[in-house]
């Protein structure tokens, strides 16, 4: 069995990790929370986008998001133990489940153990060493 250390890293400047509670209550309270702190309908600089240059037409306003994701960090360290995540029983990892997400797993060395899994989003899916090449 797997023994380690999972490092999780977002790929966008907008994507916060957290590892928390995963009751609708609390994470209702913590949106209100951190959009308390960076509400969305502030006059941010960066939503003004005929102030900035060479972005697309279809550029989002969201400087809110940036601000928050620069609150909460963009990644974690989680063990491995018996080739199972080793967090508390009411522990789960945000941001949206929805969301697509790419994992990959790479040696000390820094070469990749094995195909990166790409996944859906929204769907539950068991990682296991036969992923990865029976690392």
């Amino acid at each position: 069995m797997w023994q380690g250390l999972l490092v999780a890293v977002g790929q966008h400047t907008t994507t916060a990790l957290v590892l928390n509670e995963n009751e609708e209550l609390l994470l209702r309270d913590i949106e209100a929370f951190f959009l308390g702190l960076a509400p969305p309908e502030r006059p941010w600089l960066h939503n003004d986008l005929h102030l900035r240059q060479g972005i697309p037409p279809d550029e989002p306003r969201n400087a809110h998001a940036h601000l928050i994701a620069m609150m909460l960090g963009n990644q974690l360290s989680l063990p491995v133990v018996d080739g199972r995540l080793g967090i508390g029983r009411w522990q789960w990892i945000s941001p949206d489940p929805e969301a697509p997400a790419t994992v990959e797993v790479w040696k000390n060395d820094q070469s990749p153990m094995g195909e990166a899994l790409h996944l859906p989003g929204g769907e539950p899916v068991e990682v296991d060493e036969g992923h990865f090449g029976g690392v």
